[in-house]
């Protein structure tokens, strides 16, 4: 599974199957990604909750940047989730795991997948000395409004996956984004200003709308950026 707005700089399907046979565990085998000018982006990816959700809209936990056996380690090491961006896994095993849900649009499909391949027992690694460089945004850099929303009713569906916990990501959410917008509201400086205020106010609508990930992207996918 490969995103359109990757490069590939050595042979990376190669080194990924060599992978597979020196980590016989393996159902899925990921590479490093980085960002085009070299920065780190995901080497490895632990689980995701409500209670790293949480933390994360306070800035006080960060995927890449949390101790946790799963990431940034050396070689070849196991990963709890995947990067949808870039990564290999075996064909039956996808079969058996049902492809990507399709209550997912645009994210988190893939922490979804990996999730449940945890659940059923499949292991997920990652072989840091893999790059692949991702330039985050590319596939959908003109609906990146339309995205963030999709994304952001995904998460309420991943996380939400019981009516308390629904009730509790989207309290967060509410919590997280009505910040922001307020943020944008007063910002009247900035270039950006009416795009971000567009985009923080639909975050607090979708929320309570009943519709699809998919439905929401095709609604809100003529606000350009």
């Amino acid at each position: 599974m490969l995103n359109d707005d990757t490069i590939m700089n050595m042979p990376v399907l190669d080194l990924l199957v060599e992978s597979f046979e020196k980590e016989p565990r393996a159902s899925f085998m990921s590479p490093k990604t980085v960002y085009s000018d070299g920065r780190l982006q995901s080497c490895g990816r632990p689980p995701i909750n409500i209670w790293t959700y949480f933390l994360s809209a306070l800035r006080m936990w960060k995927e890449q940047k949390t101790k946790s056996k799963y990431i940034n380690q050396s070689g070849i090491f196991q990963s709890y989730n995947i990067n949808g961006a870039a990564f290999m896994v075996k064909t039956l095993v996808l079969k058996e795991l049902g492809y990507f849900d399709e209550a997912y649009f645009f994210c988190p499909e893939d922490i979804a997948l990996s999730t449940l391949a945890n659940k059923t027992g499949y292991k997920c690694f990652v072989n840091e000395s893999v790059t692949v460089v991702h330039l985050e945004g590319g596939t959908a850099k003109h609906f990146q409004t339309a995205t963030h929303l999709a994304a952001l009713k995904g998460m309420t569906i991943f996380l939400g996956s019981t009516p308390l916990k629904k009730i509790l990501i989207t309290g967060i959410i509410l919590f997280e984004f009505s910040f922001k917008w307020i943020y944008w509201f007063f910002n009247i400086s900035s270039p950006n200003r009416k795009l971000n205020f567009e985009k923080y106010r639909n975050s607090l609508k979708v929320l309570f709308l009943n519709e699809s990930p998919k439905e929401i992207f095709k609604k809100y996918s003529h606000i350009i950026k």
